[in-house]
């Protein structure tokens, strides 16, 4: 349980700092402990916690160039 801690916070620390949204980053660190707990390190769940945060990043900009 610490170290799922430790991975939420660690994803939120590095999504303020890159700017995202509170609603976004809840969603990456979900993803991240979900990852975790499936088995995969706690480095590489913070990876791609944040990469998921990149990802759903493109994606909206991605649909807003689109539509736009």
């Amino acid at each position: 349980m610490k170290r799922e801690q430790a991975i939420s916070e660690m994803v939120r620390h590095c999504a303020n700092a890159k700017g995202h949204q509170d609603f976004s980053i809840s969603m990456a660190q979900q993803f991240a402990i979900h990852q975790y707990r499936g088995g995969i390190s706690a480095f590489r769940a913070i990876q791609l916690g944040l990469g998921s945060l990149d990802g759903h990043c493109q994606i909206k900009h991605h649909k807003q160039a689109i539509s736009g």
